[in-house]
């Protein structure tokens, strides 16, 4: 993976807190994005996250709006997480 900590902090979300099935891949979307799938029979379980401004781009018909909402929410807290981490006067000291 890219050096993208908020990317990192929702993979590693999904892989722990739903299954540990997620797969991801970076595909070309207008730019760099984010593939989040499950490898299922239905292809309609995906969703595709820019992964530099971290809008979701696409969501396949299969996933609820309850997990849409929740990547919503860990994006916004990953990406808290690091602009916090990176605001501070010596990022590479408390590493």
């Amino acid at each position: 993976m890219l050096d993208n900590p908020p990317i990192e902090h929702l993979c590693k979300h999904l892989r722990e807190n739903h299954d540990e099935d997620w797969m991801f891949e970076f595909v070309e979307y207008d730019g760099i994005a984010l593939n989040c799938y499950l490898p299922t029979d239905s292809k309609d379980t995906f969703v595709i996250i820019d992964a530099s401004h971290y809008d979701i781009l696409e969501v396949g018909s299969k996933v609820p709006q309850g997990l849409i909402d929740e990547i919503t929410l860990t994006l916004e807290d990953g990406l808290r997480i690091y602009v916090g981490w990176e605001g501070t006067e010596m990022p590479d000291k408390w590493a």
